[in-house]
């Protein structure tokens, strides 16, 4: 089942029913104007493929039930008011080829785990708050093909992920 309720204007919170969606493969319901966090129960949602939340004004933490979406390719919360770290569940999502996280409220390390995601391609974290240095690994030995850092610049690239971001 597909679930399309992008740019309509929508403004509140996404219900917690939502996890009660179980044969949802793409939920789309980017630029709207919802607010409130990304309920828990989105870890429900075990036959989602695609999630794309961004450029809505979300905010809170990512809930570290997302991990449990194994089936997930692609994952876009860009441009809300998230804050706090990526969860390290995010290492559960083996089949993620894109995860874009740029320009939220996101701060910590960038978690370790992402080195397990060996299918990755794109992985713009660029334009929130991070700290410290990048996981080893993190452009390595998988099929990254982009990858952004850093706050104001969207062209950092693999080439640099040796380097401090804070």
């Amino acid at each position: 089942m597909y679930l399309n309720l992008s740019s309509n204007g929508f403004s509140g919170s996404i219900p917690f029913e939502v996890g009660k969606l179980h044969s949802l493969v793409t939920f789309d319901i980017f630029a709207n104007n919802l607010t409130g966090t990304i309920p828990a129960s989105i870890g429900n949602l075990v036959n989602l493929e695609s999630i794309h939340l961004f450029d809505n004004q979300l905010s809170g933490s990512i809930p570290s039930t997302i991990g449990n979406l194994s089936k997930l390719t692609m994952l876009s919360l860009a441009s809300n008011k998230l804050t706090g770290s990526i969860p390290p569940t995010i290492g559960n999502l083996t089949k993620a080829k894109v995860l874009c996280f740029v320009g939220n409220e996101l701060s910590g390390n960038i978690p370790i785990e992402l080195n397990k995601l060996t299918a990755l391609e794109c992985l713009p974290l660029a334009d929130n708050n991070f700290v410290g240095q990048l996981p080893q690994n993190i452009c390595t030995g998988g099929n990254m093909k982009y990858f952004t850092a850093g706050k104001g610049n969207k062209d950092n690239v693999c080439s640099f992920a040796s380097e401090n971001i804070a």
